[in-house]
């Protein structure tokens, strides 16, 4: 008696039914003394499902529904121990881990289950490789699970364009739905290509190094399934793979630190694919895989493929090249930052100010900026930028914590302010490396339009090209604080009523350091290139404190975690104020916090 079975391709990773019909494949059976035989291909089976897992083995990438005897045509549970790959140390805590799933019943529950269970493999192989144990975050579990949507209607893995922005590490992966809590494992797994003798990043490895990176903190994970594929997304605060730290922050097993054989764990046993499959896993790159780990770009964990079922970004959180933080953490001192408000530098207890020669980064489109306390139009101070309309009205609880100024000017009102051409400005006293990070960052900006919804756009990115200026010197992103942009906005808008240009005096007594910057509205959007580009005036030889300089090296800083700006516009000029904490500019710490723009960046 002859059957047929009817196959099914296995579309993605992850391991849903995708129910299109392909090809048929026969087999048959007979009774031999007394006994059910199965003949397959040439070769008899004592079992049906002896001769099922062949067939398996053969199609491993399909599905298939068995018909015939005593099964009523329901299709076969797969086994998912043939994607697991060989990693006994992975496989071992997959398996202590995930006993007794049920992906239908977890998924009635919004997958709560399994994002409990992800979290908690991660922290066993977070321990076994001597870093602490991550707490979870309800913010970054939202901010997961809001993503995981965006990748699921997208239908691709792609990183998420915020990361750099809320300094967030990120790890992606899908995959067809029965095998979908393989992510964590497929991850994990990268270790295999991950060389302890030369730790570093790599596109292959970014998902690894970021699941154990000794300084991340807290995590969150967020799932989704759409159609047969199933979507995960875990978020990284602090993130990794920050170069000239894998070495502290990546360590190796704690059973074989001090082996040359790791075999017992199969760390250097190339893993077979798997139907967990990463971008930056080995052997063939899956089909239509993406990569987008960014922020320095950190590794993340994404890929598309008919043959491996789990996809994980290559691209780092955009963490294939993540900002770069120096190794060892520099001691606060007693000393007070350094403030360039004066021509004279003070080297005890007061803060640097860059208020003078020193925080005039810009010549006015007409008029160059002089090197005085009171700006002329289109210099630049070192101070935080509030963006505002030209009689903003600041609401007590604006939205989101966000200005909304409630004026909005007429068009003529617009179209007069917009006078200078930012193209002719930009290329003025600067370097390729910061005219490209400039035009990247703001393709696309619409003066007017953002003009009149109170410069939100602009503050976005004025934190993104910082932070793109900060992971070329080696240093972290910052994070926007909105009680710095309020401190920002107002002494943004006192700047303007009074026609002043000087440094705010709270600044030492609230520990906050800062950068002014004062343009035709045209070209406001310059205000942070220009601080940029004191760097060709910086001598990395010294490491010490310039007027000429201020901006740049407060911009840089190491130190510097927190950034919050103000924007504010009084007839046709526009006030730029940007406030850091903790501040910069200390005297005798410039070689600690102020490092040289990495080769690749050159």
């Amino acid at each position: 008696m002859k059957h047929s079975l009817v196959s099914f391709s296995l579309l993605i990773l992850l391991g849903l039914i995708y129910h299109s019909y392909t090809q048929s494949i026969s087999y048959s059976y007979r009774y031999e003394n007394g006994k059910l035989i199965y003949t397959y291909n040439g070769n008899d089976y004592d079992t049906k499902e002896a001769m099922e897992d062949a067939i398996q083995r053969d199609y491993p990438d399909k599905i298939f529904t068995f018909g015939g005897d005593n099964n009523n045509g329901k299709k076969r549970k797969i086994d998912i121990s043939k994607w697991k790959g060989n990693n006994t140390f992975s496989n071992k805590i997959f398996d202590e881990i995930w006993e007794g799933y049920n992906y239908d019943n977890d998924k009635a529950k919004n997958f709560k289950v399994m994002k409990t269970k992800l979290f908690n493999e991660q922290n066993k192989y977070r321990i076994a490789h001597g870093a602490k144990k991550l707490i979870k975050s309800k913010d970054l579990e939202k901010k997961a699970q809001a993503y995981a949507e965006v990748i699921a209607r997208l239908g691709r893995l792609e990183h998420d364009p915020k990361n750099r922005i809320e300094g967030t590490g990120e790890n992606l992966a899908y995959g067809t739905t029965f095998i979908g809590h393989l992510a964590v494992k497929g991850w994990y797994d990268e270790i295999a290509l991950y060389n302890f003798k030369k730790p570093g990043f790599s596109p292959a490895t970014g998902h690894f190094t970021q699941l154990v990176w000794k300084g991340t903190t807290h995590a969150g994970f967020g799932v989704v399934e759409k159609g047969d594929r199933v979507y995960v997304v875990c978020k990284y605060s602090p993130p990794g793979n920050y170069p000239r730290q894998f070495e502290a922050n990546v360590l190796q097993h704690a059973a074989t630190q001090n082996r040359e054989d790791r075999t017992e764990y199969n760390e250097n046993i190339a893993r077979k694919p798997s139907l967990i499959s990463t971008n930056n896993a080995p052997g063939k790159k899956p089909l239509n895989s993406k990569t987008t780990p960014r922020s320095q770009k950190p590794v993340r964990p994404a890929s598309k493929s008919t043959k491996r079922p789990i996809k994980t970004t290559r691209k780092t959180p955009k963490t294939t090249k993540r900002p770069v933080k120096p190794t060892r953490k520099t001691p606060k001192t007693t000393k007070r930052p350094v403030k360039t408000t004066k021509p004279t530098l003070k080297t005890t207890k007061r803060p640097v100010t860059t208020t003078k020669s020193a925080s005039v980064t810009t010549k006015a489109p007409k008029t160059p900026a002089k090197p005085s306390s009171v700006a002329t139009k289109e210099s630049t101070t070192s101070k935080v930028v509030t963006v505002s309309t030209a009689k903003p009205v600041v609401t007590e609880k604006p939205p989101n914590n966000r200005i909304d100024p409630k004026y909005i000017p007429s068009a003529a009102e617009v179209d007069k302010l917009y006078t200078f051409d930012v193209n002719k400005e930009k290329v003025k006293n600067s370097g390729p490396f910061s005219i490209k990070v400039y035009d990247e960052v703001w393709k696309g900006y619409d003066y007017k339009k953002d003009f009149k919804t109170g410069y939100l756009d602009m503050r976005d990115r004025i934190l993104k090209e910082t932070n793109r200026y900060r992971q070329a010197h080696g240093v972290g992103p910052l994070t926007y604080d909105y009680d710095l942009e309020k401190a920002s906005q107002e002494y943004a808008k006192y700047l303007g009523d009074n026609n002043l240009f000087d440094h705010d005096p709270k600044n030492d007594q609230n520990g906050w350091g800062e950068n002014l910057a004062r343009f035709s509205a045209s070209i406001g959007s310059l205000a942070t290139k220009k601080w940029y580009d004191e760097v060709d005036m910086y001598d990395f030889s010294k490491n010490q404190f310039s007027y000429d300089t201020g901006h740049f090296t407060q911009l840089v800083w190491k130190d510097t975690k927190k950034v919050g700006c103000g924007i504010y516009l009084k007839n046709e000029d526009l006030y730029v104020v940007c406030k850091y904490t903790p501040q910069g500019n200390f005297m005798n710490e410039f070689s600690k916090n102020v490092f040289q723009r990495l080769p690749e960046y050159n």
